[in-house]
């Protein structure tokens, strides 16, 4: 699988397909991009897993790994600022 086809995968399923502004929709190289904290890290996350040596299922394994690694840290914050609340 190529780095741009799970680029254009992820950025089907982001609001508004915004992943776009943070990677070259030719050949997969981050952008600068601007806006979007979110769909900053989760192109950088892909890119940066990204092991064109490594067959699909890796690749895709290895990204989800790294998103959900994501997913729980910013689960803790939000659990942290909920005990604000209490």
């Amino acid at each position: 699988m190529k780095l741009i086809d799970m680029l254009n995968k992820a950025n089907t399923a982001y609001a508004d397909g915004f992943l776009v502004n943070y990677y070259d929709e030719t050949t997969g190289e981050k952008k600068k991009g601007d806006g979007d904290g979110l769909a900053k890290f989760i192109v950088g996350e892909i890119i940066e897993t990204y092991d064109a040596a490594a067959g699909d299922h890796d690749q895709i394994q290895v990204a989800r790994h790294a998103l959900l690694n994501g997913i729980q840290d910013l689960q803790g914050v939000v659990d942290a600022l909920d005990e604000l609340q209490r």
